[in-house]
């Protein structure tokens, strides 16, 4: 045991949407149940272990040894009902260096399928919450998710990766917003209510909209979108009169036929003055007649517009791509030589002091009782969970030694508190910085 510890490493293992079809992924769900329930079957396996689920990825991030790492892919595969040569056909591995690169490229948006999105960051930090509930993380690994958060920041301030919308529904609210100022005091209407009504709904809520009509066949789905937004529900009898009140209508219905035609809408806009009424179509096949473009003050936008500024976006975000990948080159050299450089001596030292303790302890009564091989399986699993809940306030204090007044002082306390002996290794000075990057972050 005491070896063991002594080759703790960090490692990534997982899948994701570029290595294994989504009957994969689906086995391993990252909702709060299953994840606590996976922490705490997983956790006596290594010496800490955060989980990220999300639709596109499953990654255990964890310090171990290569056997707990080996114990570990082989629960993995007994979790998720998978073959053991599975594993070469779906999952991929990183270590050490490698695998503080592909956290920072996963928390800045250059792994994930909509490039340079940052709804990963919040899930990251989920996950971070979902560990420390179930006692399977210490200082090592919450360590590297802060690093990886303050490079996430950095890599967006300096880069353009995160600009421009990537999903239709966000680009169907953007062109509502060039279409009509103050977005949030006008009257907007949804005509759909389906999964991608849904998600226009969501995003003209975070701009601020209130009182949005929601139209759908389905008057309980309408009223379901509607009380998630702050909206009002009504019915596909309505429309004629929501045309004429509305300032606009963003269109997903899943109708093979177009519900908004030349003569409806021609009909709603008498007696609007001259107040113009925007129509965003992002539905196929459309909702709205193509001629209806043509009726005075009506301005309409279909899908093939909103995918080539998608297209558009994408370039701009592929163009910063290079720049935002030197910037993860560099923080990694950085952030592991200003921090593992004094810490991770100490951080094996404890890990040695303990399970040395453990294994002294676990002999002990062996010695004295007779236990089955299973048993004293299940009794070592438990106790190293014991050990693992213990160290970790010392080992998170020890890592977050960096906002102290004087961190030196407490690496020399941290010694003296568990009388460890361990060399510090030398400092190797500042790395070359790489030219794309500018300043120092």
């Amino acid at each position: 045991m005491q070896s063991m510890i002594a080759d703790s490493k960090i490692s990534i293992i997982g899948l994701s949407h570029r290595s294994a079809p989504v009957t994969v992924r689906e086995r391993f769900p990252g909702d709060r149940e299953h994840v606590l329930a996976l922490l705490r079957r997983q956790a006596a396996l290594v010496d800490e272990l955060i989980f990220v689920g999300t639709c596109n990825r499953s990654e255990w991030i964890v310090a171990a040894t290569p056997s707990q790492l080996d114990d570990l892919r082989a629960d993995i595969c007994l979790l998720g009902h998978l073959a053991p040569d599975c594993w070469q056909h779906f999952f991929y591995a990183h270590h050490d260096e490698a695998a503080w690169r592909h956290l920072y490229r996963v928390a800045s948006g250059l792994d994930s399928m909509a490039l340079g999105e940052t709804q990963i960051l919040g899930q990251l930090k989920e996950a971070q919450q979902f560990a420390v509930e179930a006692e399977s993380v210490a200082g090592g690994l919450e360590r590297l998710l802060r690093c990886a958060y303050g490079a996430s920041r950095k890599i967006r301030a300096q880069t353009r990766l995160g600009e421009g919308a990537l999903s239709v529904g966000s680009l169907a609210v953007r062109a509502a917003r060039d279409c009509v100022p103050d977005l949030c005091r006008r009257r907007v209407a949804l005509l759909g209510a389906g999964r991608l009504g849904a998600l226009v709904g969501q995003h003209l809520h975070k701009q601020g909209v209130r009182g949005a009509r929601i139209l759908n066949r389905s008057p309980q789905r309408a009223a379901d979108v509607a009380g998630e937004v702050d909206g009002i529900a009504l019915e596909l009898s309505h429309l004629e009169a929501t045309l004429h009140w509305a300032d606009v209508v963003i269109c997903s219905t899943a109708s093979h036929q177009p519900l908004i035609d030349h003569a409806l809408v021609k009909r709603a806009m008498a007696g609007r003055q001259e107040r113009p009424l925007c129509l965003i179509d992002v539905a196929v096949p459309r909702d709205v007649a193509p001629s209806v473009g043509d009726i005075p003050r009506v301005i309409l936008h279909n899908i093939d517009q909103l995918n080539q500024q998608l297209h558009e976006n994408l370039r701009q975000r592929e163009s910063e791509v290079p720049k935002a990948e030197a910037l993860v080159e560099w923080l990694v050299r950085e952030d592991i030589r200003s921090g593992d450089r004094d810490i991770t001596p100490l951080v094996k030292a404890l890990h040695q002091r303990a399970a040395a303790v453990q294994e002294q302890e676990l002999e002990r009564l062996f010695r004295r009782q007779t236990y089955s091989d299973q048993a004293q399986d299940e009794i070592r699993r438990a106790t190293r969970l014991i050990v693992n809940r213990l160290l970790h306030p010392p080992l998170k204090a020890l890592h977050e030694r960096s906002d102290d007044a004087d961190p030196d002082l407490k690496l020399t306390l941290f010694e003296h508190l568990f009388d460890l002996q361990a060399e510090r290794e030398p400092d190797s000075g500042e790395p070359a910085l790489v030219a794309e990057c500018g300043e120092r972050c």
